[in-house]
This record gives structure tokens, sequence and C-alpha cells, in this order.
């Protein structure tokens, strides 16, 4: 935050601007009237003088008295307030602070609500009512926006469960109808039809894992080990004889998960989830090449990562940096929608770590490797 254009900066500013302004303007004007009244002093005492001495003396004597009267007044007048100012700018800069105190405490309560916090704001006791007024306002906002995005994520559930049983039925149907003695065009068409509804199966439980992933509901936040996690979701991969040859699984020493824990605090279903959308996103991506899972902890404190890296051609920076928005593709060639590094990203977010790409991974000459890193426990 730029502390020279903070509201209390400026309010401060402004009343120690109008403040000094405002004793400039009266030391001023309290100087031209004690300059009147000393040389009123002086004149009637030249003129009750005049006869005793020579005229000229007491007028020199005069002017010389009422000048050192004068800037003897003046010092007494300034010095003070100058010295006092400091003091002032201190008070002021207090009292301002103190008064704005209330905005700052919902300014730090509005920096807390997003996407998965929609939770109404409280008015503390001592804000003032025009404070009072925009809590009152915003938490209706808030509570507008949190039934739109409840019926969104409702909407994507709901669909996502409905058409399970049609899509299921529909490959059924397909599947008979292959078994019969058919054409090949029409042989050709019905396996097409089967590839599509494989993708909308797919995509189904996406939108499924994103409604979850979004959802409002509160995350469990526990100590578990990330190579404990990591194995659990490889052996699901590694039921596949091809995957298995292509998937591997480093830890932080030795070759084994029991050789070293590395504890982190989350919810491990959704921390699943995220890892098996990754692994999932670099074998699709990258058909003929490996893909590395690494558990490990950062050289620059305690913190822990999982990453997977694959060694297919890699990404762009402008395709990283699209690569986490919703429905973006990394290419318009390969199978996908999009969704599922942004359910990593959501889940990541939620879960207070943080996601990186780099492209090549270090060490390597070309590929991707995505870290989701994590204050260790």
């Amino acid at each position: 935050m730029n502390t020279k254009n903070t509201l209390s900066s400026r309010i401060t500013q402004s009343m120690l601007f109008w403040v000094g302004l405002v004793w400039l303007i009266s030391a001023v004007g309290v100087a031209a009237y004690v300059k009147y009244e000393i040389d009123e002093a002086f004149d009637q005492a030249l003129l009750d003088n005049l006869f005793q001495l020579d005229a000229k003396s007491r007028l020199a004597e005069s002017m010389a008295h009422r000048a050192d009267a004068f800037w003897e007044t003046m010092r007494w007048l300034f010095l003070p307030m100058l010295a006092f100012f400091p003091v002032l700018a201190f008070i002021v800069r207090r009292i301002v602070m103190r008064e704005l105190k209330p905005v700052h405490q919902l300014t730090d309560q509005l920096a807390e609500r997003g996407a998965q916090n929609l939770t109404a704001l409280h008015a503390d006791e001592g804000f003032p009512s025009e404070l009072v007024t925009i809590v009152g306002s915003t938490n209706r906002l808030l509570e507008r926006m949190d039934s739109a995005l409840s019926v969104e994520r409702s909407l994507a559930s709901n669909a996502a469960h409905e058409l399970r049983t049609p899509i299921a039925t529909a490959r059924l149907h397909i599947e008979n109808a292959m078994q019969h003695d058919l054409p090949g065009a029409a042989n050709t068409e019905l396996v097409a039809a089967m590839q599509g509804l494989v993708q909308l199966t797919r995509r189904a439980e996406k939108l499924l894992q994103l409604s979850r992933a979004e959802g409002s509901q509160s995350l469990s936040s526990e100590r578990m080990d990330l190579t404990h996690l990591a194995s659990l979701v490889a052996q699901d991969f590694w039921a596949d004889a091809d995957v298995q040859r292509r998937l591997h699984l480093i830890f932080p020493e030795g070759d084994a998960a029991s050789d070293v824990a590395v504890y982190v605090m989350g919810d491990i279903d959704t921390l699943a989830l995220a890892l098996r959308n990754l692994i999932e996103n670099a074998l699709r991506h990258a058909p003929d090449a490996d893909v590395t899972v690494r558990i490990g902890r950062m050289s620059s404190g305690g913190d822990a990562y999982v990453s997977v890296v694959d060694t297919g051609e890699g990404l762009s920076t402008d395709q990283i940096t699209k690569l986490a928005k919703r429905h973006v593709r990394s290419s318009f060639d390969q199978t996908g929608f999009g969704l599922g590094l942004s359910i990593v990203k959501t889940i990541v977010e939620r879960q207070k770590g943080r996601l990186t790409f780099t492209s090549p991974p270090s060490g390597l000459e070309h590929g991707l490797e995505v870290r989701i890193e994590f204050p260790s426990a």
C-alpha cells in the first residue's frame, strides 16, 4: 500500500496545511496589531518627552526601541508555534488514525471476502453511522452474490448428475449395436459416437469435480503426508500397463514412501483430486513422454511441494499464462475441456497453497512442470 496516498495521510496533510495556514494568517494579523500598538505607545511616549531632550535624538532612540520591541515580540510569538508544530502534527496524526480505525477494520473484513467466503460483514461497536450503512449495503450485495453462485454451482452439479444416466444408457446401446455385423460405414459412425460419449462422460465428471472444488462447504484441514497421498493416486493410474511404464514417483530420499514423510495441512480428498487432474493432463497432453510425480521440500524455508513433470514439448510463456483459465486448452488438437487446471487452481487457492508452471523444467531441454507448494506442517 502506498502510505502517501492513504486516507489517513491525506486527511492529516490537509488538516496540517489548513491549521498552519490559519495560524500563519492569525500570526500576521497579531504581528500587525502588535506593531500598531508599539508605534502608538512609543509615539505617545515621544510626545510626552518631546521637550525634555533633543527632538532628533529622542526620535532616533524611539525608533530603535520600537524595532527591538517589535522583533522581540515576534520571536516570542513565532518560535513557540514553530517548535510546537511537530507536536501538533503527531497529535493530529494520532487522532486521525484513531478515528479511521473502523475504516481499517472494515477494509480487513472486505479483504477476507472472495468467491469462497461470502459471509456477512459485521459492524463492530463504535462504527460511525456512515460505515454501518455501508456494511448493511455490502452484506445485501454479498447475499445476492452468494445466491447467484449457489445457483450456478447447483446447476453444474445437477446437470452433470442428470447426464450420467442417459449417457450410460446411450453407451450401452451403442456397445450392443457394435456387437452385430454392421457395414463398415455404420460401424465407423458408431465408433465416433462412442468416442463422443466418452468425452461427454469426462466432461460431466469434470463439472462434478469443479462444483465440488468451488462449493461453499468448508474443507477440512488435517495433517497429512504428501508421499502417502501421491502413492495412493499413482496406484490408480498404474492399473494401466502403459501408464505404469510412463508414470514415475520420486520421494525426497530413498525409494519408498516410508523413508521420508512430508507433512502438510490440507484436505486429503480435494488435494488427491487436484493431483489426479495434474497427472491426467500430463499423460494426455504428452502421450509419448514420461511423467514424474516428485515430492520434496523447498530449498528456502520448510515449505513442501508436489510436482508433476512431463518430458513433452512444453509450453510457451503465453500458453502458460492462459493455462489455469477455465475452458482454455494448451492446443486445439488434443482432448480435454480446459477444466482440469481450473479445478486444480481452485483447490490450491482454497488450501492456501501456490500453483506454479515452469517450461522447460530445471535440468530438462523441454517439457512442463506443474508444482503445488504448501507450508510445511
